[in-house]
């Protein structure tokens, strides 16, 4: 009797393994399989890029063999990169618009603060070997990997650099911000070569044209309009009694633009009191040192303008200081400059 009901088991069980054999197959087909790829976007609207340029204020990050320091080149890829992600239609957020300090802590608390969906911080590599060069990607999360090899990938099509490759580091930025996000290092300052390519307007402008292709390659971008070269960065006519809305400082005697280049158009200052000024103009390099100074205007009395490429050159990066001379102050600048 017990050898009889053992038989009869085992057949059910052989018919049970058969039945799940021919059905499994069946069920699993049934079920629509996830791509690992990202969705099909046609632009970037409803995305969050956070945009941190490395460095700045206190912090000058690698100073390169002709004085650039990287904090400027780091803001100007930025500005260009965000440039082209507001076009597309995404939404920008900058851990640093101007020359200044900005903690590690404090950049990703910012990306975490706006709930950004991706973290790009922008950097140069620097080596005490001034022959180092090439190009490498940082990230930390796992999950960023494939954009950090996406960035990567771009940024060696646009520089022809040669390829340090992707590494995953436990760098504060990239560590502390909750999304996926990755850190650039795109050339070396250090190397007199590549230094002398980043005073270009057009080399800056190939790095964030290779970060803008990378991200809409991860996020799955089809329709995105091709990006264009940007206006200049600073305003094209900069009015002191806007100072509220543009990058510059104001005291009772002068203005200060901390971050221009011998590419902006333009830079125009409005007399808004009538008054008569005779302000000069005084150019710095990125360390601050003066290297050129315009003469006073004569009779300044309502707007005077000047293009910054025709006294220092186009290749100019640094900061421009706007000076009405102390013993000669008139009511109206003083008025212009402490107006808001």
């Amino acid at each position: 009797m017990t050898i009889i009901l053992a038989r009869n088991l085992a057949k059910k069980a052989v018919v049970v393994f058969t039945m799940l054999v021919l059905i499994v197959p069946i069920m699993m087909a049934a079920i629509p399989v996830t791509s690992a790829k990202a969705a099909t976007r046609k632009n970037f609207k409803g995305i969050k890029i956070a945009v941190d340029p490395g460095h700045g204020g206190k912090d000058g990050g690698a100073l390169a063999p002709n004085r650039l320091t990287e904090k400027f080149i780091n803001l100007s890829v930025s500005k260009y990169l965000a440039a082209y992600l507001k076009k597309a239609g995404a939404k920008v957020v900058m851990t640093r618009k101007t020359d200044k300090f900005v903690s590690l802590p404090g950049r990703a608390a910012i990306a975490n603060r706006h709930k950004v969906h991706r973290f790009v911080s922008v950097h140069q590599n620097s080596a005490a070997n001034r022959k180092a060069n090439g190009t490498e990607t940082y990230y930390y999360h796992p999950s960023s990997a494939r954009l950090a090899r996406y960035v990567q990938r771009f940024l060696l099509k646009y520089s022809k650099l040669p390829n340090r490759g992707v590494r995953q580091r436990s760098l504060a930025v990239i560590r502390r911000s909750n999304m996926k996000g990755v850190l650039t290092e795109a050339s070396f300052i250090s190397n007199p070569k590549e230094a002398a390519k980043m005073k270009k307007g057009y080399y800056r402008k190939r790095q964030a044209l290779a970060i803008f292709n990378a991200l809409k390659k991860e996020l799955g971008v089809k329709d995105a309009p091709k990006p264009k070269p940007p206006k200049p960065l600073a305003p094209a006519k900069l009015k002191v009694h806007a100072g509220g809305k543009v990058s510059m400082q104001n005291t009772k005697t002068s203005v200060h633009i901390p971050y221009a280049t011998g590419a902006d158009n333009l830079i125009s200052i409005t007399n808004i009191s009538g008054e008569l000024a005779k302000p000069k103009v005084i150019f710095n390099d990125a360390l601050g040192k003066q290297i050129a100074e315009l003469e006073p205007f004569l009779r300044a009395k309502t707007i005077f303008s000047f293009y910054p490429k025709n006294l220092v050159g186009e290749d100019f990066i640094g900061s421009i200081d706007i000076i009405e001379p102390m013993g000669t102050i008139s009511p109206g600048f003083i008025a212009a400059l402490m107006a808001e």
